[in-house]
């Protein structure tokens, strides 16, 4: 069996939310008719400019759905704006829920009712929900009381502003949500859209620029959280890191440093989850003990960073960071074979041999391994003959 690459451009872009000066008047005044009703008539809607702050930035300008005033409320689109905030939704159709996770908050509106319920109080909804051309709306102070935030309402400006201490990032799986705060390095997780996320953790090391936010669902179970800080002008470094959840709580972690290039990592094997340590890949089991470890530095004779881009019982495929050519390594006699030097024809070896342009190294990609156990590769870089995929096979 074997196990190549995830490749992922996916970006999380941190929310920080911004403690502003303006002269506010809390949002509150704007709440004059309280409603015992789940879904208000939209007659009295009325379109706005209404502008929402999220840190520094106006985001409504982000949103398809605009803000709008109804009877005097704000009111915000909840899809679009929980994703802003971070707060995970989840709509129950049998049950006329909504429910809303952030970390120490879990909310239940229940449409239906016309209740809400934040973690343990349940009160009567102090204004309607309600859909417009097939969209929720709920009150801005919803959003507030459901990520424990504040929330001021300049009615001069028509701007509504979100602050709050400790801000974070959101990713999600298959089954798990996760979030993550670089101010304090806590790790939140929840498997459940019914449950209070948790506290996991914290992460071992300060990050600088959080641009990807990971989660993976691991086979045997268990979760694999990655961090890409990438940072330094300009913008060249890339320090990587993973942990292994278990039972919502951080069990191992890890932390590979690359310089120009960065490649996503294998994160399982046979079930399991690996994890890239510098020079080191390391094998847990389910419960996230390490049980094997191969060290590439010794297997390649190149002490580096490394990238594992491919996995089987009888070879790794990796890149040492420093000097950046793919590497195939047999497991069977601890041979290493440089993939350029029997792919490429000659020019192209030439040129890969000495190039530092964006990264050393070559751009052969790992692609995978076909039925016969033959390997495919493909050339994203240079090229002279115009070949672009190529296909090894390991000799016995």
């Amino acid at each position: 069996m074997i196990y190549s690459t995830i490749r992922s451009t996916a970006k999380i872009v941190t929310i920080a939310l911004f403690a502003t000066a303006l002269s506010a008047t809390p949002l509150s005044a704007l709440y004059t008719e309280p409603s015992t009703t789940a879904y208000a008539a939209t007659s009295s809607i009325t379109q706005s400019t209404i502008q929402i702050m999220l840190n520094e930035n106006n985001i409504t300008q982000d949103l398809q759905t605009p803000p709008v005033m109804i009877k005097g409320s704000v009111y915000l689109p909840l899809r679009e704006i929980s994703q802003k905030v971070g707060i995970h939704t989840y709509w129950n159709a049998s049950q006329h829920t909504i429910t809303l996770t952030y970390p120490k908050y879990l909310t239940e509106l229940n449409v239906q009712k016309g209740t809400v319920k934040v973690n343990t109080k349940v009160k009567n909804l102090p204004q309607a929900i309600v859909t417009i051309k097939n969209f929720t709306y709920v009150p801005a102070r919803m959003i507030a009381e459901a990520s424990g935030q504040q929330v001021s309402w300049n009615s001069k400006k028509k701007l509504i502003t979100f602050k709050s201490d400790i801000t974070f990032d959101k990713a999600n799986s298959k089954t798990a949500t996760i979030w993550f705060s670089n101010q304090n390095n806590e790790l939140y997780f929840s498997s459940s859209a019914f449950a209070t996320p948790v506290l996991a953790g914290k992460l071992n090391n300060k990050l600088e620029n959080v641009s990807r936010l990971q989660v993976y669902d691991v086979n045997t179970g268990g979760h694999v959280v990655e961090w890409l800080d990438n940072y330094g002008e300009p913008m060249i470094n890339y320090d990587f890191y993973t942990a292994f959840v278990k039972d919502d709580k951080i069990v191992r972690q890890a932390k590979v440093h690359y310089w120009q290039r960065f490649e996503q990592n294998v994160i399982q094997y046979k079930g399991n989850a690996v994890l890239v340590n510098k020079d080191a890949l390391e094998f847990l089991d389910s419960e996230g003990k390490v049980i094997s470890t191969r060290n590439l530095s010794t297997l390649t004779g190149i002490l580096a960073d490394y990238s594992v881009l491919g996995i089987s019982d009888q070879y790794l495929i990796v890149r040492p960071n420093n000097k950046g050519f793919l590497t195939l390594i047999n497991l069977r006699d601890k041979s290493t074979t440089l993939l350029y030097t029997q792919l490429l024809n000659k020019e192209e070896q030439d040129y890969y041999a000495t190039n530092d342009t964006f990264y050393h190294g070559d751009d052969l990609v790992f692609t995978g391994e076909n039925k016969g156990g033959s390997l495919t590769f493909e050339n994203k870089g240079y090229s002279t003959s115009g070949k672009k995929t190529y296909v090894y096979t390991i000799k016995d």
